[in-house]
């Protein structure tokens, strides 16, 4: 096994509540981070409000990982986690984190993914590594960017 972590911090101007709700709003992810050359498109696929337990799936350009939500402490913090396999062998499992804190402007996030990388897809784990980063921020960017033109 092989892994990565990538921690990322900013501050958007926007509610703390306002930003985990967007967060943990899985089917709209689609609306406000476009797609990239890894991510395609999200859903939720458990019934009711997300939280604890919640499931879901990322259609990506190498597959559809399934996924769950963790813990869940609104409005503070989610963690999901992600697997992805091929010919139903796991070849790797994320862990993208977001912990939320007030601020005078709005809203610290502190976004940290682990990922972990299994049988073959560990000889590639300096390609994923450089992946993971872009994404990671592709999305906070995404996330900021479209909470900051949100009017009131």
């Amino acid at each position: 096994m092989y892994a990565i972590k990538v921690d990322i911090y900013e501050e958007i101007r926007r509610p703390m509540e306002e930003v985990f709700d967007y967060l943990i709003d899985i089917s709209n992810y689609s609306k406000w981070l476009p797609e990239s050359n890894i991510f395609l498109n999200s859903q939720q696929t458990s019934v009711g409000p997300p939280r604890k337990g919640t499931t879901f799936y990322d259609n990506t350009r190498f597959g559809q990982l399934t996924g769950e939500i963790l813990e869940f402490e609104r409005p503070k913090k989610v963690l999901f986690r992600q697997e992805l396999f091929w010919l139903g062998i796991l070849v790797m499992e994320s862990q993208p984190e977001y912990f939320l804190e007030s601020s005078p402007k709005g809203t610290k996030i502190h976004h940290t993914g682990i990922a972990r990388f299994f049988g073959l897809s560990r000889l590639l784990h300096s390609v994923f590594e450089k992946m993971a980063w872009k994404e990671r921020k592709r999305v906070i960017r995404s996330l900021k960017k479209e909470l900051e033109s949100v009017e009131d």
